[in-house]
């Protein structure tokens, strides 16, 4: 399963990557202009896959044995079309139903950063994150009784220095100005779309 060798058309400059965050439908609805506007091609990550509105083209996960799930629930969505699935290499991983498997150094762990390289890696001029906040302020399927600081709940440490530092690193020799986002820490970073 080696990365593919994709030739991304024109009308494919923009690719929207859609985290899990509570945040994601708001920075949907921005970005989208309420649903009315979807001239990019979409790679959702992890529980997300299932509910996105519109055609997905890729979906990527760290949790690689979850995505044949996940694409599974989507096939209600989208039964004709099935999107290109990515994961990151590990010996430990089950990578049954993932089309390519992916070698980047410097992924920390984060799906949302592993997607980002996918879509870089695919070509795309201008990446725009949506429901990557990295802000701990949690998932969009969360209860809103639930603590976001209790990491017993919630995957992953979001605020983590490690994870801060990944993102930089991208920042400062990969993304070259291509990778903007929507909310959180990740707008702060790197920007919004319209800057």
């Amino acid at each position: 399963m080696p990365p593919p060798k994709i030739d991304c058309s024109p009308k494919a400059g923009t690719m929207l990557v859609v985290g899990c965050a509570k945040c994601v439908w708001d920075d949907l609805d921005r970005f989208t202009h309420g649903g009315k506007k979807i001239n990019f091609d979409t790679i959702a990550i992890n529980n997300i896959i299932p509910f996105i509105p519109w055609t997905i083209h890729h979906a990527a996960s760290y949790h690689a044995s979850f995505l044949k799930h996940w694409i599974e629930v989507r096939k209600v969505m989208q039964p004709k079309k099935e999107a290109e699935i990515h994961s990151h290499s590990t010996p430990r991983r089950d990578l049954d139903g993932v089309t390519f498997v992916w070698d980047f150094d410097h992924v920390g762990g984060s799906s949302g950063l592993l997607a980002t390289y996918v879509a870089l890696a695919l070509g795309y001029k201008r990446v725009v994150l949506a429901g990557i906040p990295l802000d701990g302020s949690g998932r969009f399927h969360d209860a809103p009784w639930l603590d976001p600081d209790d990491h017993t709940v919630f995957h992953g440490n979001y605020l983590s220095r490690t994870l801060f530092l990944e993102w930089q690193h991208a920042k400062n020799e990969c993304f070259k100005g291509r990778v903007r986002s929507l909310s959180g820490r990740t707008m702060k970073w790197l920007g919004g779309p319209d800057d």
